[in-house]
């Protein structure tokens, strides 16, 4: 299972797994067949999930000063928190945690997601099912299409 980044990670775990030797790597050669599927919350089943502002902090960090372009990220991320899926606890909450962390593990975090190469198609070959569970009302990641996902209707991200 994975949620949010978490679920890149499982499906490019899963990938790796059904797509290499085991027994040669040293593993259980039945690993992938006693998996029963993955589950995703509120994640990506491929790059297109993932929108382009995720892909800006590379360029924006290597041309703006790092107190720049931590708050244009501070901005855009309380922009995208509203009232109509966060809490004001939740949105605080949130934005201490932002303004607390690292600028560099910020950085590297949205240049790892944004950076992600891996299609939706490459997953589909997977030798188990992929189960998702997402919000309509995502504003971070695109939404998925109903038939790939249980959509939440007054479900966010947050």
């Amino acid at each position: 299972a994975g949620f949010g980044c978490g679920g890149v990670i499982a499906l490019e775990v899963a990938h790796y797994l059904a797509s290499r030797d085991l027994a040669a790597a040293g593993l259980d050669d039945d690993l992938v067949d006693r998996c029963l599927g993955i589950c995703l919350i509120g994640s990506a089943r491929g790059h297109n999930y993932i929108p382009a502002s995720f892909r800006w902090p590379a360029s924006m960090a290597a041309v703006a000063p790092q107190s720049i372009a931590r708050r244009i990220f501070l901005y855009r991320l309380r922009r995208s928190l509203t009232m109509e899926h966060v809490s004001e606890s939740g949105i605080r909450l949130v934005m201490a945690a932002a303004q607390d962390a690292h600028w560099s593990a910020i950085v590297q975090q949205l240049n790892w997601i944004g950076g992600w190469k891996r299609a939706r198609s490459e997953f589909e070959q997977l030798p188990f099912p992929i189960h998702q569970i997402h919000g309509m009302k995502d504003s971070q990641l695109k939404v998925p299409p109903p038939q790939d996902a249980s959509l939440l209707v007054q479900g966010s991200h947050w």
